[in-house]
C-alpha cells in the first residue's frame, strides 16, 4: 500500500520541477550603445540600475566615438538599432531630421521623476529638434580656462581677469616675460574655442527667424579681438608636439581654454604643479558665454523594448544617480539638483564650474552642423593667418553657409 503512494510523492515533485520555471520572473534585456570613457566607465553604475530593476539586465556595448556615427547610420538603414543610446550632442539633429529617433514628450508627460525643467537650459537645447525632445541630458560638458595661480599673479592678477579688456592686458603681460613665453594655448582648428568669444559678444551663426549673422557687427568683433592675439604673438602658433598640459606645467603658456576632465590629467600627471592651478571664468564682454556640449541618452523609433529603455534613461536621470555618474567618470551632472550636496557646494573649483555651466551656448541644433563646423574653421583661419580680412572671411563663410543651407 505504500509503494502507490510513493510513487505519487515523486511524481507530484517531478511536476513541481518542472513548473518552476513557468512561474519564474522574465528577465528583459536592454541593449545600451555607449562611447568613449564614457561607454568605458558606465559599468560602475549599470549594476545600480540592475539591483534597482531585477526584472532588467544592460547588455552594453562600446565602441570608440570615431566609428560611433557611422555605426548610428548602419544601424538606422539595417533595423539594428539599440534600445538606448549615447548619442553625441551635435548629432542629435541629424538622427531626429532623419526620422530616426524617438520623440519622448509622451514619456515625459508621464514621468515622475523626470522633467525637462530639472537640466539646465543649455543642456536641453542639445535635445531638442524643431520643439520636440529627442533624448535626455546624460551630462554636460563647457569650456573654461585653466590657468596658473602663481604666473598671473607675478604679473599683477592675483584674481583671475574678468573681462575682455583685463584678458588681454593679462596676456601682453605674460607674453612680456620673456622670448619663449607666451600667454594661452589657442588655435584656429577647433571652433569650440573662439565660438565662446562670439556667443559672449552677442554673436551667433544664425538669427531666431534662421537668418545667417556671421557677417552681423557682433560676430566680426570678435573675430577681430580674436586676431589680436595672433598679430601681437601673445600666442605660440606651433607648440612642437608639446601637450597643452605639459605648456602649462612649463609655465610656458600659463593659460588655456579646457573641459572638466582635464582637471584628472594636471592632478594626475603633472603632481609637480599641484595646488599652483585653478580655472577661471571665461571672461566677460556682454556675457561670460561658453561652449556647451556633452551628450544625451536617446531611444530610436526601432527600439524593442521602449518600457524598459525609459526606466534607464529616468535612473540616468535622476540627481542621485548623476552624482554617483559624475565620481564614477568625472563628468558634469546635467540635473541641475545634483549640484546641490555639500560635497559640490564645498568646492570651490566645482562652484566655478557650476557658474560657467549656467551660461553655456550649444551649436546650433541642425542637421548641416558637420559641414558648417569645418567651414567656420577654414574661414577662421584664413581671417587668423592674415590670408582675408575679417569681414572678407566672414562674407566668404557666409556665402557657404547659404549654399549649405539652400539659401
Amino acid at each position: 500500500m505504500k509503494r502507490p503512494l510513493v510513487l505519487l510523492t515523486s511524481v507530484l515533485l517531478i511536476v513541481a520541477a518542472i513548473a518552476i520555471p513557468v512561474f519564474a520572473a522574465k528577465v528583459e534585456t536592454v541593449s545600451l550603445w555607449a562611447e568613449g570613457e564614457e561607454g568605458r566607465n558606465i559599468g560602475a553604475v549599470i549594476p545600480l540600475f540592475e539591483k534597482e530593476f531585477p526584472a532588467i539586465k544592460v547588455k552594453l556595448q562600446v565602441m570608440p566615438w570615431s566609428a560611433a556615427n557611422d555605426r548610428f547610420v548602419a544601424a538606422v538603414a539595417g533595423g539594428t538599432v539599440p534600445d538606448v543610446a549615447q548619442m553625441g550632442s551635435t548629432w542629435m539633429a541629424q538622427f531626429a531630421d532623419a526620422g530616426a529617433l524617438l520623440d519622448l514628450t509622451p514619456y515625459l508627460k508621464k514621468s515622475v521623476t523626470v522633467k525637462m525643467t530639472n537640466f539646465f537650459p543649455s543642456t536641453v537645447d542639445l535635445c531638442m529638434y524643431k520643439g520636440k525632445p529627442y533624448g535626455l541630458p546624460w551630462y554636460a560638458d563647457t569650456r573654461f580656462i585653466f590657468y596658473r595661480k602663481d604666473i598671473l599673479e607675478s604679473v599683477g592678477y592675483k584674481n583671475f581677469p574678468d573681462n575682455w579688456d583685463e584678458f588681454l592686458d593679462c596676456c601682453r603681460k605674460l607674453r612680456a616675460r620673456g622670448p619663449d613665453m607666451y600667454s594661452i594655448s589657442l588655435g584656429t582648428s577647433n571652433y569650440q574655442e573662439f565660438m565662446c568669444f562670439v556667443w559672449a559678444n552677442g554673436g551667433n551663426f544664425f538669427d531666431a527667424k534662421g537668418n545667417i549673422t556671421v557677417t552681423d557687427a557682433a560676430f566680426v568683433e570678435a573675430l577681430k579681438w580674436y586676431i589680436t592675439f595672433f598679430k601681437e604673438k601673445l600666442v605660440l602658433i606651433d607648440r612642437g608636439g608639446v601637450a597643452i598640459e605639459q605648456d602649462l606645467a612649463s609655465g610656458r603658456n600659463p593659460m588655456y581654454i579646457g573641459g572638466y576632465w582635464e582637471t584628472a590629467i594636471l592632478r594626475n600627471q603633472y603632481p609637480q604643479i599641484n595646488g599652483k592651478w585653478s580655472i577661471g571664468l571665461m571672461p566677460k564682454k556682454k556675457s561670460r558665454s561658453s561652449f556647451m556640449g556633452g551628450c544625451e541618452l536617446v531611444m530610436f523609433n526601432d527600439t524593442k523594448h521602449k518600457t524598459s529603455a525609459w526606466k534607464f534613461m529616468e535612473f540616468m536621470s535622476r540627481p542621485d544617480i548623476q552624482i554617483k555618474w559624475q565620481q564614477a567618470a568625472g563628468a558634469l551632472p546635467a540635473c541641475k539638483a545634483a549640484w546641490e550636496t555639500e560635497a559640490v557646494k564645498n568646492d570651490p573649483m566645482m562652484q566655478i564650474v557650476f557658474k560657467q555651466l549656467q551660461e553655456g551656448t550649444a551649436p546650433p541644433q541642425i542637421p548641416q552642423w558637420s559641414q558648417i563646423e569645418g567651414r567656420v574653421q577654414t574661414h577662421w583661419q584664413e581671417a587668423c593667418y592674415g590670408a582675408k580680412t575679417p569681414d572678407e572671411a566672414m562674407k566668404a563663410f557666409a556665402e557657404d553657409l547659404k549654399k549649405i543651407m539652400g539659401k
